[in-house]
C-alpha cells in the first residue's frame, strides 16, 4: 500500500534486493521433491511435482542413480538413504567363514571299489 495524501492505494514496489533468483535446477527440484515425500514417488508423480519434461527428469534420475543419491525400487524413486532395507529372519545359507567354505566340514566316507582287469 502506498500513501497518497489522505488515501491509501496499491502501488508497484521494486524488488529490494534487485537480484533475480535463478530457478532451481532439475537436480535440485528432484531431490527436494523426494526429500519432502514420505514414500517413494513414480516418474509421473515426480514430473508433476518438479514441473519438468519427462526426458529431463529421466536423465536427472539416471545421473542421481549413478551417483548413489537416488534409488529406484518397486514402488518408485526415493532418496537412497531413505529406502528400507529388509533382512531375512533366518540366514539363507548355513554359516561359513566368509570364503564359501563351511566351518565344520562334513566327513564323507571314502571307499574305492576299483577292480583292475
Amino acid at each position: 500500500l502506498v500513501e497518497a495524501m489522505d488515501a491509501l492505494a496499491l502501488g508497484v514496489v521494486e524488488d529490494p534486493a534487485g537480484v533475480e533468483s535463478e530457478p532451481a535446477s532439475a537436480r535440485e527440484r528432484v531431490i527436494e521433491a523426494l526429500s519432502l515425500s514420505e514414500q517413494p514417488l513414480s516418474t509421473q508423480q515426480l514430473r508433476k511435482r518438479c514441473r519438468i519434461r519427462t526426458a529431463t527428469l529421466c536423465a536427472t534420475l539416471a545421473e542421481l542413480g549413478r551417483q548413489g543419491d537416488v534409488a529406484h525400487g518397486p514402488e518408485g524413486y526415493a532418496i537412497a538413504a531413505a529406502l528400507p532395507v529388509s533382512f531375512p529372519d533366518a540366514p539363507i545359507d548355513p554359516p561359513g567363514n566368509g570364503n564359501g567354505k563351511l566351518t565344520q566340514h562334513a566327513q564323507l566316507p571314502l571307499t574305492l571299489d576299483h577292480q583292475v582287469a
